[in-house]
């Protein structure tokens, strides 16, 4: 990107555009990592790197001057030798011209293996210039006929169902929505004479997470979380399909530009390490984090009547007192957002998703030390609003509950009642 203005002192102006089409670029390129921009105020020259929690802006290039007009000509010169992970794209988020859908690599940090799920459909953008960036989408991976992993098994008694799955807040009423009633396995008769294969149907959730420790342990990870809650809940039936099933998941894994053989994490410290101690210290670091899920779900506002409410508002908070009494994790970002629903005709069934702002309420981590203000603000509870010192307890999640009904009480339980 680049802004061209024509007096120096218009510099604050051509920051606020740079600002604009940066959020407009996040929100369309589903690929992009980070941005690079230039601003030209008459003969003023400066590279603009933006990050997810700051920009980076260079010394003043003066092109009237010959060393300016030099910096400025090395700096293009890079740019064009440059690889597309170095110029901020993903390239694990592939565009296929013949689909006209993503392809996108997901990495699991569990079995050290990288899937790749196919006609990937971008659910929810990154429409900001800083933050997370979370992206949702909806995808398949096609896989052998009895090479079922245990969340495929969970899933079979759900096939004739809508999936669900859990994205983001804010994020999940779209990303995770689906109108489709499709089962998330389906039988492919036409896999020939290797036998059947089956495609599965999950979300990927794509974000860029503070790296958080507490004494050497990621204490807000929610990869971390789903792992946990999908392995303490297994065999619990009662719960299928009202908690998001984690697939796969870790964080992304990009090539090394210069050791073509390598991989690393794919990190803000990445893409900032060259540009000094003092630069990269003052930014802080976060991860790129990548998960599939399964299934797919709708908004809670798709409930056709209060009965259906009142089923899908007692399944979420079923599988919220589960995970709390077995995994000592508590949720902290109940909201209209993060309750979802499957189903069709008779068969109801709601979902708690999201678990970005969870945190654990006991264990070898000792619990949330200091209570910040968290969640979706209009169904906070009062002690959250009021930045309390008290500790959150599921209390707070139960008072964000009321809120819910009180908000689809006076707004309409369904989308189309306004």
């Amino acid at each position: 990107m680049i802004v061209v203005k024509q007096a120096p002192n218009e510099q604050q102006q051509a920051y606020e555009e740079l600002f604009v089409y940066t959020r407009n670029i996040y929100a369309n390129q589903c690929n992009r990592r980070f941005t690079w921009g230039v601003t030209i105020c008459g003969t003023l020259v400066r590279a603009c790197l933006f990050g997810h929690d700051k920009v980076v802006v260079s010394d003043i290039m003066d092109i009237a001057a010959v060393d300016g007009r030099s910096g400025f000509v090395s700096l293009l010169i890079n740019w064009s030798l440059c690889e597309s992970a170095q110029l901020g794209y993903d390239p694990t988020i592939r565009w296929v011209e013949a689909t006209r859908k993503w392809e996108i690599d997901v990495y699991d940090e569990e079995s050290h293996v990288t899937h790749t799920y196919h006609d990937a459909v971008l659910m929810h953008d990154a429409y900001s210039v800083f933050g997370r960036h979370t992206r949702c989408f909806k995808a398949k991976m096609t896989v052998a006929d009895g090479a079922d992993t245990d969340a495929d098994a969970d899933s079979d008694s759900d096939a004739d169902s809508d999936a669900d799955s859990g994205a983001d807040s804010g994020a999940d009423s779209g990303a995770n929505s689906d109108a489709d009633t499709d089962s998330d396995a389906d039988t492919d008769p036409d896999a020939g004479a290797g036998g059947q294969v089956r495609v599965k149907r999950v979300v990927i959730k794509d974000s860029w997470a503070h790296a958080c420790t507490f004494n050497g342990i990621a204490s807000r990870d929610e990869l971390v979380y789903l792992r946990e809650i999908r392995d303490r809940l297994r065999g619990k039936c009662d719960l299928n399909g009202k908690y998001p099933r984690l697939d796969a998941g870790g964080i992304v894994r990009i090539r090394d530009s210069v050791h073509r053989d390598v991989t690393r994490d794919d990190t803000t410290r990445t893409f900032i390490s060259n540009l000094g101690a003092k630069v990269v210290s003052s930014i802080p670091s976060r991860e790129h984090r990548r998960m599939a899920m399964s299934p797919i779900g709708r908004p809670l506002q798709t409930v056709n009547s209060v009965d259906e409410l009142i089923v899908v508002v007692h399944d979420a908070m079923c599988a919220h007192a589960a995970i709390l009494e077995h995994c000592h994790i508590l949720h902290r970002d109940i909201s209209i957002n993060n309750i979802l629903i499957r189903g069709e005709g008779d068969r109801i069934v709601g979902m708690l998703t999201d678990f970005d702002c969870a945190v654990r309420t006991g264990g070898a981590t000792g619990g949330q030390q200091d209570p910040d203000r968290t969640g979706t603000q209009p169904f906070m509870s009062i002690g959250n609003l009021e930045l309390s010192s008290v500790e959150r307890t599921a209390l707070d999640d139960w008072e964000s509950l009321i809120y819910i009904l009180c908000w689809l009480g006076t707004m309409g339980i369904n989308l189309e009642d306004g």
